[in-house]
């Protein structure tokens, strides 16, 4: 089950389908209007994906009623607010919780709210069979909430799709990207000071693929960002394969599908100083508006030889540790510690689990 569907969280999904065949697949989602619609409803791996309202209210209603036509052995729910309303109306059900981010560690919101959002997350934990976290440090996070045997780190990985062909650009400049959607979570007002501050130092491209709020994707154009609007997956990768440069400028997060996909393109990457990246042992990193220009500048074709070769060594050790084995392995322990049968599963005789990774009811 998901409420808010976006982007990230719809692969992660399908990955997690993926990585079980063995199951039967049921998912209950909503879409967040910010985003692109759902592009699954056709993919194999699925029984059944049902699309409903993102009103918390209808939409816990349908959790109950697809809960009560599927029967599901374990309900897989992603993100805060699915995790909440599964949690809360389900109380017998075997409910695995994947936050992709817990709400608590937002910077947009007052104190207040999100010491509300720590109690709600520490109440609910009574209620949480199991939690796949998707980011060492998510999991670090839930291991203060609920009991840490019941805690479980399922890598996030890349795209599993063939890595595109560099594009030849008649632009001479070097290519530096962002991604992702245009929200105060991604701190896209740090990409456009980038642009204002390599100005007379580095004669560079700068490109935002994605989407989102309209001031703030109007202030990085206002600053010589292109910003692409949503492109499907293989535009948006074929975009990012063509640069030099990814630069994550988030504040707040999980484990970023954007910074894999990037280092399986052996594209370099330049991170924000925050504990999720620090998980990642990650070199690349910075804080603050000075140190990001200067980072830049050394990680460029022509700049410092050496920084770039640690970058593309990142890269490679990460692409290595988020793999599509080792997130199978730890899915399906984590299923396993709910549902023992997961132990003795075999492809070929799948047992009636819903592993709703999105599913609405189980």
């Amino acid at each position: 089950m998901v409420h808010g569907l976006g982007s990230g969280v719809e692969r992660v999904v399908g990955d997690y389908v993926a990585a079980t065949p063995e199951a039967e697949h049921h998912v209950l989602h909503s879409t967040d209007p910010s985003c692109h619609g759902a592009s699954w409803a056709g993919s194999a791996g699925f029984s059944s994906v049902r699309e409903v309202p993102g009103s918390p209210w209808r939409f816990a209603r349908e959790v109950r009623r697809a809960r009560r036509d599927l029967s599901p052995d374990i309900v897989h729910a992603h993100s805060s607010v699915a995790g909440a309303l599964v949690r809360t109306l389900l109380p017998r059900a075997h409910v695995v919780y994947t936050p992709h981010c817990f709400a608590f560690v937002r910077r947009d919101v007052r104190t207040t709210t999100r010491a509300a959002f720590w109690l709600v997350e520490a109440l609910l934990g009574r209620r949480t069979a199991a939690l796949a976290a998707c980011s060492a440090h998510e999991a670090a996070l839930g291991r203060r909430l609920i009991r840490p045997h019941r805690v479980h780190y399922v890598p996030n990985i890349a795209s599993l799709a063939p890595a595109p062909a560099r594009v030849v650009d008649e632009d001479p400049r070097p290519s530096v990207v962002a991604m992702g959607r245009i929200a105060p979570q991604k701190a896209p007002e740090s990409f456009a000071a980038l642009a204002e501050d390599l100005r007379g130092r580095a004669d560079v491209r700068l490109t935002w693929i994605g989407a989102g709020s309209a001031e703030q994707t109007a202030a990085l154009r206002a600053a010589g960002v292109e910003v692409t609007g949503w492109l499907d997956h293989d535009a948006a990768t074929a975009r990012l394969a063509a640069a030099d440069l990814y630069v994550h400028t988030a504040r707040w997060e999980a484990t970023p599908l954007t910074v894999l996909e990037a280092a399986r393109l052996e594209v370099p990457v330049l991170a924000r100083d925050t504990a999720p990246m620090r998980a990642l042992d990650l070199r690349g990193t910075w804080s603050g508006r000075a140190q990001l220009a200067d980072a830049v500048v050394a990680a460029l074709p022509d700049g410092d030889v050496a920084t770039a070769a640690g970058l593309r060594a990142d890269g490679r050790r990460l692409s290595d540790a988020h793999s599509p084995q080792r997130q199978r392995e730890a899915l399906r322990a984590c299923y396993a510690s709910v549902l023992p049968a997961w132990g003795d599963v075999r492809t070929t005789e799948p047992p009636h689990v819903n592993s709703e990774t999105q599913k609405v009811s189980a």
